[in-house]
């Protein structure tokens, strides 16, 4: 059957039969659907170049087939297989012609390219390096794949793209730990950056200074919804990275021009948008409901990178509570019966995190008095009982 599928396949690449190679390619979606001998015996009889041809052709109809070569979930050395295939024939650069590149190309091409990218590269060393070191453009416009690709977090209007462009920055950090102290080492304040420039004059700017632009925003609700696609891209780059974690809570940035106070640390920012996005949802009113990005995502996302900075990390912790306005605020949003389950769950989730990860001997932030402000507010069994509504 595949020698029959590789004939009308070829024929369909030289002609205008797309119906047909459409079919084909659905064909083969079916057998190889958690088939891993399928798989195997197409890698090794007709090969992916076929698909790869189309792919240069016709790259909607194709994508979801290499997405599916590449997933095989349960079978490692066979997905790194197919991996390492599909990278000696360069389909990466077809992948980012197609997500990133193209603006001809429709945003459901974009995002399943995108996610075909993150397929491609995730847990597979050489994979991740090369789409480290992968430069997109011409001189003097060039600039590195990881760029254009947060670039689009930052600025798609399309939620689906964003939330394909940000799998790649997940499946790129997953278990990559130089990739993930590459990206911190990046996190660094630019000069001015109080002046916010449009973001196409920053070709040349590094992904972590871009980032920290990103979370380092007014408090309006376009800014906020900026802060919060940077927070889940720093909560990738943070997970399960200790070194990452401390070097980021060592980032100060400037106070406004008509301040006299000293630098803040961005933990601190922070936690002043959480407080924000809260505020804005409240006034709100019944419009919380509506399908703005700000007020569905910019809570829970914040509360994400949160959890994740303070798991196992005591600094983090530490620098967290140096604020007293932090533990004030989460004790209001895991009371609060006006907030979804999951903000209160993710409020009691950092909570934990204030003690179990405290190692402070402060008698103002240590363990203890975190423990005490939960009963006194809340009560200990209604705290437990927040992990039980998640």
């Amino acid at each position: 059957m595949h020698g029959s599928i590789k004939s009308i396949i070829q024929y369909g690449n030289e002609s205008d039969v797309c119906a047909t190679v459409q079919d084909c390619l659905e064909l083969l979606n079916n057998l190889l659907r958690r088939g891993a001998s399928n798989q195997i015996l197409l890698r090794e009889t007709m090969g992916f170049e076929p698909l790869i041809s189309i792919l240069k052709l016709r790259g909607r109809h194709t994508i979801s087939h290499n997405k599916r070569l590449d997933a095989e979930p349960g079978n490692d050395s066979n997905r790194q297989s197919n991996q390492t295939v599909f990278a000696q024939k360069n389909v990466l650069d077809h992948l980012l012609l197609l997500g990133v590149e193209s603006p001809w190309a429709a945003i459901s091409v974009h995002c399943a390219a995108l996610r075909c990218i993150g397929v491609l590269v995730s847990s597979n060393p050489q994979n991740l390096d090369g789409l480290a070191n992968k430069v997109l453009g011409e001189e003097p416009h060039f600039e590195p794949a990881l760029n254009s690709i947060f670039r689009i977090i930052l600025r798609t209007s399309s939620v689906q793209e964003f939330i394909a462009a940000d799998y790649v920055f997940k499946c790129f950090c997953e278990k990559n730990t130089n990739g993930k102290a590459m990206l911190a080492s990046t996190i660094i304040p630019q000069p001015h950056s109080g002046i916010r420039d449009p973001l196409d004059e920053d070709i040349k700017m590094l992904v972590g200074s871009m980032l920290l632009r990103g979370l380092t925003v007014n408090e309006n609700d376009e800014d906020l919804e900026t802060c919060w696609r940077a927070a889940s891209v720093l909560s990738h780059i943070l997970k399960g990275n200790i070194q990452s974690k401390e070097q980021v809570l060592q980032v100060k940035l400037e106070v406004p021009m008509t301040s006299f106070g000293t630098p803040e640390p961005l933990m601190h920012r922070i936690g002043k948008y959480l407080a924000v996005a809260a505020s804005m949802s409240h006034n709100n009113g019944d419009r919380k409901t509506s399908t703005s990005s700000s007020c569905l995502y910019t809570q829970p996302l914040i509360l994400r990178l949160l959890v994740t900075w303070l798991a196992d990390c005591p600094n983090a912790v530490h620098s967290f509570l140096g604020s007293q306005d932090h533990l004030t605020y989460l004790l209001e949003l895991v009371s609060s019966s006006s907030e979804t389950v999951f903000i209160r769950g993710l409020s009691a989730v950092i909570l934990g995190e204030c003690v179990l990860c405290n190692k402070s001997d402060d008698n103002g932030m240590d363990a203890f008095k975190v423990v005490d402000a939960i009963s006194q507010k809340i009560g200990l069994a209604s705290y437990f009982l927040k992990f039980d509504e998640m």
